[in-house]
């Protein structure tokens, strides 16, 4: 891993998606790591201490929200900062807000704003 570039965490049970983003991401500067649940998705964040989760609401095992409950309880993993992202009605995410997300982004999701939001929660420059 370089230390150089922040360390992001996708959790998106898309496996597309999420090869798009790593893309996306390293372009911009992040290293990426993916999980494909919301169990899977708080082992690693346990593992790697990421920079920054990108945390899909719909996944199988543990949804989005609860995977974000389960951060924000955890005293070691409560600061990162999570972008919730849902395919849903931005009303849907209400939810999210209520829990803590950092920040709220529907699908599809516009490039540019995810990365402006990355970096203004990372506190880089875009």
């Amino acid at each position: 891993m370089d230390e150089q570039k922040p360390l992001i965490l996708v959790a998106d049970d898309d496996g597309d998606a999420l090869k798009i983003l790593k893309l996306i991401l390293n372009r911009a500067g992040f290293v990426m790591e993916s999980a494909q649940n919301g169990e899977k998705a708080l082992q690693r964040a346990r593992e790697l201490k990421p920079a920054l989760i990108l945390l899909d609401t719909m996944m199988p095992t543990m949804s989005g929200y609860e995977a974000l409950e389960h951060l924000r309880a955890d005293p070691e993993l409560s600061k990162i900062p999570v972008i919730l992202i849902s395919a849903g009605n931005p009303f849907d995410m209400v939810p999210g807000l209520q829990i803590s997300a950092d920040e709220l982004l529907t699908k599809p999701t516009n490039v540019g704003e995810m990365l402006s939001l990355i970096n203004k929660r990372l506190g880089r420059a875009p």
